[in-house]
């Protein structure tokens, strides 16, 4: 009987993740549950207290660290959010290369705008006509 070896393959494992947890995420976990260990080592309590606060936070920061936010490590997650409000911007349908070249979007917007547009400018269009009949007899 001979003994046959099977090398996993990179899909299965990846290869920067311990646990399948990404290696970035142990160490910000292991980082954040030192700095609350050394904040919780700052407080004058009694030694029974501190060790029950670090068993108690210094977990929960560990594990909080390894799970991340929204599949991402946690100092990602806050980058973003913080690239995210200082770039915030509105957004229009049109840009401001509209503004400048309607002439050149006029027929491109009636081609292929949307059923609801095409139908309020059909009415609006006939709105005038009828408001021009209208006023032409009163004139009169």
């Amino acid at each position: 009987m001979s003994k046959s070896t099977y090398r996993i393959s990179g899909n299965v494992v990846k290869e920067s993740s311990i646990l399948g947890i990404p290696l970035r995420n142990w160490i910000e976990g292991a980082v954040f549950a030192l700095i609350v260990f050394w904040i919780i080592q700052q407080i004058p309590f009694t030694t029974t207290v501190k060790n029950i606060f670090r068993v108690i936070y210094c977990g929960a920061v560990f594990i909080g660290g390894l799970i991340g936010i929204k599949n991402r490590a946690v100092t990602e997650f806050l980058v973003d959010e913080i690239k995210f409000l200082k770039n915030r911007r509105r957004l229009h349908l049109r840009g401001p290369e509209y503004e400048r070249n309607k002439k050149e979007y006029k027929h491109y917007e009636v081609g292929h705008s949307s059923i609801a547009r095409r139908k309020f400018d059909e009415a609006m269009a006939r709105l005038r006509q009828v408001a021009g009949e209208t006023g032409e007899e009163e004139g009169r």
